[in-house]
């Protein structure tokens, strides 16, 4: 019999084949059915950013109270305060109250005899303005066993 001839396909190459058609048509139909929409933002960002100064010319960051030397260069005695002026000024783009805590005592029991307090009362610091902050250490007439101490003081502002 003559005619047309056929070559025999494997089942590997028609399953190939198969899967190739699918794919193809998914990609069709998903580029069909997909969309994008683009929206432009735009807006203002309130910027949070209080800076602390040694100086009321703001010309010092305080990077570090050395209370030694607030102290005339005498060890701390207990039951005894030592106050030191900082200036804290809002460096943002919106008004800002303050708010202050302490980190990494070293040794970790000063906090059973030692404390920081400060005379700031919640007023509202606007921006690029700066204000007196008064920091006291007390320190408690039990102490003992501390010699060396040193501890973070972290400034928080927090919007208005």
């Amino acid at each position: 019999m003559s005619g047309v001839g056929f070559k025999k396909i494997g089942l590997g190459t028609i399953i190939i084949l198969v899967l190739a058609i699918i794919v193809a048509i998914y990609g069709v139909s998903t580029a069909l059915n997909t969309f994008s929409v683009t929206v432009s933002g735009s807006g203002s960002v309130s910027m949070l950013d209080v800076m602390m100064y040694e100086d009321a010319e703001k010309t010092v960051l305080m990077e570090n109270i050395y209370w030694n030397k607030i102290n005339n260069n005498h060890p701390i005695t207990p039951n005894s305060e030592i106050s030191t002026i900082i200036y804290a000024s809002n460096e943002g783009n919106t008004p800002i109250s303050l708010a202050i805590t302490t980190e990494n005592w070293i040794p970790v029991n000063c906090t059973e005899f030692m404390s920081l307090d400060w005379n700031y009362n919640g007023q509202i610091l606007p921006v690029n303005a700066s204000m007196p902050i008064t920091l006291t250490l007390k320190v408690n007439e039990d102490i003992q066993g501390i010699i060396d101490f040193k501890f973070d003081i972290i400034y928080i502002g927090l919007e208005e």
